[in-house]
């Protein structure tokens, strides 16, 4: 009779001892199944003060069980938009997208991360890096806001077409007056340029950044923001051209960075709309010179 009830124990022992490693399995396949895309956000250089254009990241339920989120955190000097997700129940295979933005308040290396808490199981983090830096803006009138000082900075591509005759004051980013270009039936192009005499040499580096809103703009044609370098012979010798979005969305913020391969005299910043129909407005203006 006693070999019988240590048989049984042992035989409950190991069946408990299995339970047990099954329920572990299968919480850490259920880790496994949470996925982001990326996992990884990288901002590069920021001006201390200023706010990156949003990244995106994607959380996906590759399992065949729901998965709930908790609330999203992220530590300082890093923006969380992340309405999208908090709190919501993932079904198998559904995916939320959250928005996360950098805004130094120094000028350092900055790392941080997303948590991102799931019921029952072990947060997820989203690492993130940047650079916090110091600079000034070489623009002038880079908001478009009133009184524009003489002689006017931005110059129109026509003499039908001005800084003056452009602005907008109902509509604005920061804090009040924008650029507005209108599309016309004649696809005649509308540009405002500002040049800075400024000389460089190879290596010099920049970073550029424009908001642009816009009301049914279509596509083809021309809506965008560009930096050019000149040399002394009216040479350009560096140009890098961003392009905004067409369509109807708020303010877009496009940002990009130039390094100088010769040396160069002029700095030009223009942005364009040629479209046959469509408004967009411009603010926020910035050119840096980084160190």
């Amino acid at each position: 009779m006693r070999p019988m009830r240590i048989l049984i124990v042992s035989l409950i022992l190991a069946l408990l001892a299995a339970t047990l490693q099954s329920v572990a399995s299968v919480k850490a396949v259920n880790r496994l199944t949470i996925s982001t895309n990326p996992s990884y956000l990288y901002y590069g250089n920021q001006i201390v003060g200023t706010t990156s254009p949003n990244q995106n990241v994607t959380i996906a339920n590759n399992s065949s069980a729901n998965v709930t989120l908790g609330k999203l955190t992220v530590t300082s000097e890093f923006v969380l938009r992340a309405a999208n997700c908090n709190g919501k129940t993932l079904l198998p295979g559904q995916s939320c997208v959250f928005a996360v933005a950098f805004k130094p308040l120094t000028a350092t290396y900055k790392n941080g991360s997303v948590t991102i808490p799931v019921v029952g199981e072990t947060s997820v983090l989203v690492t993130l890096t940047g650079y916090g830096i110091t600079g000034t803006n070489i623009l002038r009138s880079a908001n478009f806001e009133l009184p524009i000082p003489n002689p006017i900075p931005w110059k129109g591509n026509s003499l039908s077409f001005t800084l003056t005759k452009s602005l907008d004051c109902s509509v604005g980013l920061s804090p009040r007056c924008s650029a507005k270009m209108m599309g016309n039936s004649s696809n005649n192009p509308l540009s405002l340029t500002q040049s800075i005499g400024l000389s460089g040499f190879i290596g010099d580096k920049y970073i550029f950044r424009l908001s642009s809103r816009a009301d049914d703009i279509p596509a083809g044609g021309q809506y965008k923001v560009e930096l050019i370098l000149m040399n002394m012979y009216n040479q350009i010798v560096g140009t890098r051209t961003l392009r905004f979005t067409n369509g109807t969305h708020g303010f877009e913020t496009l940002m990009g960075t130039i390094e100088a391969t010769e040396e160069y005299s002029w700095i030009l910043f223009r942005f364009t709309l040629q479209k046959t129909s469509g408004t967009a407005w411009f603010d926020n203006a910035e050119l840096i010179k980084l160190p």
